[in-house]
């Protein structure tokens, strides 16, 4: 949504470090397309998939036509509240939209103090997620087993366990074993990325792009699959900005922002860009949600004989993905899952 109000250098800054075309319209259509198709997920039985987008504005405030109709291909909603009176009653109903939203799960994106007077327009989008796994763990087979964490202590952990004859989708080279964990009518799943090396996360991290995920499941098989998973929940939060700057969108937090196609004019800017998430896996699925919002060598295969042997006792990647467009909708990393 920033990027379709961005002109000039700072349009060209985004589009550049999230590898967009030049095309904004089709773009923009594109995007609203696999929202349509992510939210049919949405209509599954045990899943509770939600997406939402707002824009919170100062009263008053005029906003381009133009701007308006990309907003519509998110399917964004617009609320005006009184940011140059009551910015205190704004960032409350803000704060409150986005619990009620995530069930309750992350219920505090804006600090006090965080809105002033001079905020123009808040941009929210949420996504949770609340799934069952297609083959869920049994309870009584999670017992108390040791993870190694990266600093090279061991921590008890709820570890949780399953063997049964259901086939996974399951791959194993000299590096990583990746196993495929369907949710409730297979319409979604994760994906837990081991490094074979107790220490070997920032190299697995390294080599995970669209080309090696791809090449990974193209020579995955079907195959009985013992898992030892741990149970984990956290929430994080992550200030956006310096890391985008890092990567070369600097203009959109300074004076010289311009995201005129927003509003016709040169005023605004990007104050805050932070990323709140929660995430929790047990037994039974997966609860996660996350918020965004901004105010203005070849490897050779492991042949199996008899079930693999998956033990996540160390550092691991997770993603959730949607089957259908295979869009990931949650990535993440566990370094700690007693924490």
């Amino acid at each position: 949504m920033a990027y379709a109000g961005a002109h000039g250098e700072t349009e060209r800054q985004i589009a550049q470090v999230l590898h967009f075309n030049s095309d904004q319209s089709k773009l923009h259509s594109l995007f609203g397309e696999l929202q349509k198709k992510l939210t049919s997920a949405e209509q599954q039985k045990g899943i509770d998939l939600h997406m939402a987008n707002i824009l919170w504005t100062q009263k008053g405030h005029p906003f381009l036509p133009s701007f308006l109709e990309h907003a519509t291909n998110y399917e964004t909603s617009i609320k005006q509240v009184d940011f140059a009176t009551q910015s205190e009653a704004a960032r409350q109903q803000i704060n409150g939209w986005a619990g009620q939203q995530t069930r309750g799960t992350i219920t505090n994106i804006l600090a006090e103090g965080e809105l002033d007077s001079l905020t123009s327009l808040v941009l929210v989008n949420v996504l949770y997620l609340n799934s069952h796994w297609e083959v869920p763990f049994d309870a009584k087979e999670t017992k108390t087993a040791a993870f190694h964490l990266a600093d090279g202590r061991t921590k008890d952990v709820q570890m949780m366990h399953q063997k049964n004859k259901h086939r996974y989708h399951f791959f194993e080279d000299d590096t990583v074993q990746l196993v495929e964990l369907s949710y409730t009518n297979y319409k979604l799943s994760m994906l837990i990325l081991l490094p074979k090396d107790v220490n070997g996360l920032a190299k697995l991290e390294a080599a995970v792009n669209t080309k090696s995920l791809s090449k990974w499941e193209h020579d995955a098989e079907y195959l009985e699959v013992e898992l030892f998973l741990p149970r984990f929940k956290f929430e994080s939060g992550l200030e956006l900005a310096p890391e985008l700057k890092k990567l070369g969108i600097m203009d959109a937090f300074t004076g010289v922002a311009n995201f005129s196609g927003i509003d016709g004019t040169k005023m605004l800017r990007i104050s805050t860009a932070l990323h709140k998430s929660f995430v929790k896996v047990d037994e039974q699925g997966t609860e996660a949600s996350f918020i965004t919002r901004l105010a203005y060598t070849a490897q050779s295969m492991v042949e199996h004989v008899g079930p693999a042997i998956l033990r996540a006792d160390h550092p691991f990647i997770f993603l959730v993905r949607d089957c259908g467009t295979g869009s990931i909708l949650f990535m993440g990393r566990v370094m700690d899952p007693g924490n």
